[in-house]
């Protein structure tokens, strides 16, 4: 049921019309149901065994920490999300490993202006965040790990993710595909994976990360990944190269990176129009 005043609705007393304890309620989805949209929803410390759906919009959902668990298991994406501006933070996503399904730890459709912060994750039947024509996603603080297929994936149609201080760790496949355009990456560590930052959409900037061990190539910038930048990132011991520029990659910018024990090559500019400098590549 609705808990109304409280801390902080002065400061959301324009959009929030309630706040209501998924305790109360019989399931997490049927607390969906109820509040709708414009409302805030406190999840108590306890597991879920549910895949849900996030329609409203202007919602926030916040758990009690990492004991605040939500397990689509093997019945769906742990949570789908298709309202704007919806905030999810402190709790723990799963979907179970191994099993086939693809189902991600969250998907967003055609969801807009949405945060993650302080989200764990930890294993993934295919992808841990996922994003389909969804714009304007942060993700912050977050720690995801043990995924079957990627990390972080805006598809094609999405525009402007951040990605900010967030551990990624044991990707199945690429830590990130940014497909989408526009994405920002800053202070972010990343351990093991294959490729780890891999973008082939333009106008990227990959800021201050700490990427180890990658299989395959640190930061990766493919054909149609245009006017991307990449400065001050700290790249170890990654199983090919740590920044590749391939050859229709254009007018990108590496500078002032340290990168360390690559496979094949610290760094290769195929591209013949980016500005390389100032790299640290012993």
């Amino acid at each position: 049921m609705p808990i109304r005043g409280g801390a902080g609705v002065s400061k959301l007393e324009d959009i929030i019309e309630g706040w209501y304890n998924a305790g109360d309620y019989d399931t997490l989805a049927d607390c969906l149901t109820e509040a709708g949209s414009n409302a805030v929803i406190i999840i108590p410390p306890t597991t879920y065994s549910e895949a849900i759906t996030i329609s409203g919009s202007n919602l926030i959902l916040r758990g009690s920490g990492w004991n605040t668990k939500i397990v689509g298991g093997t019945t769906g994406h742990a949570i789908n999300i298709t309202g704007d501006s919806v905030t999810i933070e402190d709790l723990l996503v799963q979907t179970t490993a191994g099993q086939g399904n693809a189902y991600d730890g969250i998907y967003l459709n055609g969801a807009d202006d949405c945060v993650l912060r302080r989200i764990r994750l930890d294993q993934s039947d295919n992808e841990a965040i996922q994003g389909v024509s969804s714009d304007r996603l942060t993700i912050e603080q977050c720690f995801l790990e043990l995924t079957d297929s990627h990390m972080i994936h805006p598809n094609n149609g999405c525009t402007e993710w951040l990605l900010l201080n967030n551990y990624l760790k044991d990707a199945g496949n690429y830590t990130l595909l940014g497909q989408g355009n526009n994405g920002r990456v800053i202070g972010n560590h990343t351990l093991n994976g294959g490729n780890c930052f891999y973008v082939n959409a333009p106008y990227w900037v990959l800021l201050g990360n700490f990427i180890n061990n990658p299989s395959a190539n640190g930061i990766g910038i493919d054909s149609g990944g245009d006017n991307s930048t990449m400065v001050g990132n700290f790249i170890y011991s990654a199983g090919e190269r740590g920044i590749y520029i391939t050859t229709n990659a254009e007018d990108c910018v590496a500078v002032g990176n340290r990168i360390t024990g690559s496979g094949i090559a610290n760094l290769t500019d195929n591209s013949g129009t980016s500005t390389v400098g100032y790299n640290d590549l012993t």
